[in-house]
């Protein structure tokens, strides 16, 4: 806390940090081998899943394929093996248990400013190291739905892929999802007028996201399947108030 005393100027702020690490150690401890349950099921298959519950992993880890790469643009149907050798088409071979939707780092921030009668506060939120596979993209992201009769909104993605039909188990689709949030900043002004204090006040709630993120919101739904969730409102508020 920072008091200016005769300055009028007055500061609080407050931080916390978070670090998250988590590993399965074991399902069935009694298990001759090691077993896998997929989960995290996604829109664009039947019965298609996106995620792995394996020991030695972090819990729902995506399980996809490494996607092949030429010139910096993925290649269609075109996948690593773990052997390290180029394949033809994604089956359960190919799979891997690949990045953790839990962010590394929650952060938190709070600042409270006065100066006389004006009082600025605001809060800040990060997470750090957290992965969200797109499904939107993946779902959308290929010209196979121009050929269906009436057509789709595509996802901007296939601009970049150029993919005819879905990838859905591609890692591509799994991205970094770190970001800082202004969660809530608040602006208000006490006035002292005919003997009694007014109080103007303008309010923002989810005023601003920075995340290299490409879909609506890097906190996606349970688990890191970001599949058409409601986008975030923001909020304006303002008002006056009065003491009586």
């Amino acid at each position: 806390m920072l008091d200016g005393g005769p300055s009028g100027f007055s500061w609080t702020a407050d931080f916390n940090a978070a670090h998250n690490a988590n590993e399965l150690l074991s399902i069935n401890p009694s298990a001759s081998a090691a077993q896998q349950i997929q989960v995290g099921g996604v829109a664009g298959g039947v019965g298609t899943t996106i995620q792995v519950l394996e020991p030695g992993q972090p819990i729902n880890s995506f399980f996809v394929c490494q996607q092949r790469y030429q010139n910096g643009k993925p290649v269609e149907g075109k996948y690593v093996s773990l052997a390290g050798t180029v394949v033809s088409g994604c089956d359960a071979s190919g799979l891997r248990a690949y990045h953790d939707p839990a962010p590394k780092w929650m952060l938190g921030f709070t600042s409270a400013m006065s100066y006389h009668r004006l009082d600025l506060s605001f809060t800040l939120r990060a997470w750090l190291g957290n992965y969200v596979y797109n499904n939107v993209a993946s779902n959308l992201g290929d010209y196979r739905e121009l050929k269906q009769g009436a057509p789709y909104n595509l996802h901007a993605s296939v601009l970049q892929t150029g993919f005819q039909t879905q990838q859905l188990l591609s890692d591509y689709y799994v991205e970094k999802a770190s970001f800082l949030r202004l969660d809530n900043v608040m602006l208000d002004y006490l006035l002292p007028y005919a003997g009694r204090q007014w109080r103007l006040f303008v309010n923002v709630q989810n005023a601003f996201t920075v995340t290299g993120y490409s879909g609506v919101d890097p906190t996606a739904g349970l688990n890191g399947l970001d599949n058409n969730i409601y986008p975030r409102s923001r909020i304006f508020t303002s008002g006056l108030s009065v003491q009586f």
